[in-house]
């Protein structure tokens, strides 16, 4: 038809801007936010594994630590016992629900299950040792249980390379950062494995070993050299002065007081009178050099924590810039396809679609709008006349219709309407659509007519009428079946169910009062017959509902009889 081919083009060519706008919508917004998203969840993803790594080498610093009481415990006196004991029991707290955490997240069963298994040896050694009395402890045993401990920090440390590779591979960016805090970590443990060489012989009041002294020796020289590699990076990072001030409180009481203190030591000879602090006291010395070491790492950690959260902000204030700009310019672009649509395509589709659901017999037509020509206004005028004419017509169908489906006195369905819903219901494959049927005769209606007059009759159809639809679901369908005959098709019920409810309905009626005016009221009662059920056909149903109801009538009136299916060879019963 012209019409729809006209409809179809102005649609053709609306599409068509409308394309041609997404186009360069796309084209604009993917060369303009491309990197910038991809800067800012490159960011987000930077700061979010340097936060995950922080977390990682805490847990190194905690099992390192553990050698500071562990040492005390191993050297300790019945006096000094509690004391080491606590502090102990403290970090290995803290170390289990660091540990714990990490279970947590995707890091290879096998490194954690190793860590777990020569952190446990460790401090099994550890607590062998503290186990027995203080002239009962071996120098070798002492030995043998820090060097369990360094296996353990060792192992874990294998955790820690994997954990860095990983981040590494994801982007090379985090690779300064995440070495410098290696180094630190690593700086810290070689502190402590330094002081740990001496534990023994301390505790034995013994001289110091010879292997002892050379892993000692070896060890300082880690010390120093990762300190001379780490301050030039450091001095060029724009670190903040109170890193500046941790590392030179490093320098001095560590570098300084911490490896003069083990120099003293190194020097002293226990057959000359022992040495000049036990092993438990030259512990809490030793660690309190070594806090400035720790501070160092964690204010490292801290500022590199917070360099890459600022960097993410700030991609992420590039993304909002670039993001908004984008918007602004969307909104120009759909600004220019509103006004053409407005002023040139709007009216014409409208006008396309309105004569097409005019057509269908759904009137919706449009309304004219500032700005639309004016032979589009004649023809929405044209259109609004069709449009009542139509609606006229439609509304005077749809009154047919009802007095078609309806009964006129009491607004329920008619015969006609039940008929075709029943048969429906039969036809419905679901077993718990199958009807069933209550057919209902009011008794003795023709004397009421006839000694009240037909009006109290009709008033009597129409009370029994709002009576039954108040005893009904929603979901029921009730109609008037002939004269005083009414009908109810339930679906999902059973037969029992369908009996109950006919019941219900008999003693509703029974207990009704219709005032007829005055003082005058009167009584009535109903016949009811009942069927129904899965296989019967509608016709099938009707007749054996109706034959239940003659029963009811014949055998007194004012009762429920059901049709039941009879047994082979016998006749039908209710």
């Amino acid at each position: 038809m012209p019409d729809t081919t006209i409809r179809h083009s102005l649609k053709w060519k609306l599409w068509c801007m409308a394309l041609v706008a997404a186009l360069c919508t796309a084209i604009l917004a993917g060369t303009t936010l491309y990197r910038s998203v991809d800067g800012f969840l490159q960011a987000r993803h930077n700061a979010r594994d340097i936060r995950q790594f922080t977390t990682v080498f805490e847990a190194a610093n905690l099992i390192s630590a553990e050698r500071g009481p562990a040492n005390a415990l191993m050297s300790a006196d019945e006096a000094q016992r509690p004391r080491a004991r606590a502090w102990l029991e403290q970090l290995r707290r803290q170390t289990d629900d660091h540990l714990h955490r990490l279970e947590l997240g995707a890091f290879p069963p096998e490194l954690l299950a190793a860590v777990h298994a020569r952190l446990d040896a460790g401090r099994r050694a550890v607590d062998r040792v503290a186990a027995q009395a203080a002239g009962a402890r071996r120098d070798d045993d002492i030995q043998a249980a820090i060097e369990a401990m360094f296996a353990a920090w060792d192992s874990y440390f294998g955790l820690i390379q994997w954990q860095a590779t990983e981040l590494m591979r994801r982007d090379q960016e985090l690779t300064a950062p995440l070495f410098k805090t290696m180094m630190l970590g690593n700086l810290r443990e070689y502190a402590g494995r330094l002081g740990s060489y001496l534990i023994a012989p301390l505790a034995a009041g013994e001289p110091i070993p010879l292997r002892n002294r050379i892993e000692g020796q070896i060890t300082r020289g880690r010390l120093l050299e990762l300190w001379a590699l780490l301050r030039p990076s450091a001095e060029a990072l724009p670190l903040d002065a109170e890193f500046r001030q941790l590392r030179q409180q490093a320098e001095i009481r560590y570098f300084g007081d911490g490896l003069g203190l083990v120099d003293r030591l190194l020097a002293e000879a226990p057959a000359a009178g022992g040495y000049s602090l036990d092993a438990v006291r030259f512990t809490d010395r030793y660690v309190a050099t070594m806090q400035p070491l720790e501070a160092l790492r964690e204010r490292l950690l801290a500022l590199t924590v917070r360099e890459f959260e600022q960097r993410e902000h700030r991609a992420l204030q590039a993304l909002a810039t670039l993001g908004l700009t984008t918007l602004l310019s969307l909104c120009l672009l759909a600004g220019l396809v509103l006004a053409v649509q407005r002023r040139l395509f709007g009216p014409l589709l409208r006008a396309a679609d309105a004569v097409v659901t005019l057509a269908d017999g759904a009137p919706a037509l449009p309304h004219p709008r500032p700005g639309e020509a004016g032979e589009v206004r004649r023809l929405y005028h044209a259109m609004a006349m069709v449009s009542e004419r139509l609606m006229e017509r439609g509304r005077l169908t749809r009154e047919l219709e009802q007095l078609a489906l309806t009964d006129g006195l009491t607004g329920l369905l008619n015969r006609r309407a039940l008929d075709e819903l029943g048969e429906r219901a039969a036809a419905s494959p679901r077993r718990q659509d199958c009807p069933h049927l209550i057919l209902l005769d009011i008794d003795h209606f023709k004397s009421i007519n006839d000694g009240h007059g037909h009006p109290a009759g009709d008033q009597v159809l129409r009370e029994l009428a709002e009576l039954m639809r108040a005893q009904l679901r929603q979901d029921d369908h009730l109609g008037r079946y002939g004269g005083e005959e009414f009908a109810v098709l339930i679906e999902g019920y059973r037969l029992s169910e369908a009996a109950l409810l006919a019941r219900r309905l008999r003693r509703a009626i029974r207990h009704h009062r219709v005032r007829l005016g005055g003082e005058q009221t009167l009584s009535i009662s109903a016949s009811i017959g009942v069927a129904g059920g899965p296989g019967l056909g509608w016709e099938q149903i009707v007749r054996r509902a109706d034959e239940a109801l003659y029963r009811a009538k014949a055998e007194g009136r004012d009762r429920v009889r059901i049709y039941r299916r009879p047994p082979a060879g016998e006749q039908p019963s209710s």
